[in-house]
């Protein structure tokens, strides 16, 4: 099962930016972490940069990306990787 966690945070434009490309998508599971609430979380991942998308299937990190990109490309990644 694939999983997109995106990390970012409350004051990062690029993030609310791709927050609302990533509300438009609904062939995944989608997880957002606020860096600022779970800096734990961000560290495990090593997530240096935000936003930071990481697709994950079956609890692997299959794919990453750091910063935004059109919803068009991130829907072909998805079924590139299903």
């Amino acid at each position: 099962m694939l999983k997109l966690i995106k990390f970012g945070a409350d004051f990062c434009q690029p993030c609310k930016t791709l927050d609302a490309i990533l509300n438009n998508i609904d062939s995944v599971e989608i997880e957002k972490v606020d860096i600022m609430e779970d800096q734990n979380r961000a560290n495990e991942n090593s997530v240096r940069k935000i936003p930071t998308m990481i697709l994950t299937k079956n609890n692997q990190e299959i794919w990453r990306h750091v910063g935004v990109l059109p919803q068009t490309e991130i829907e072909s990644k998805i079924k590139e990787l299903e």
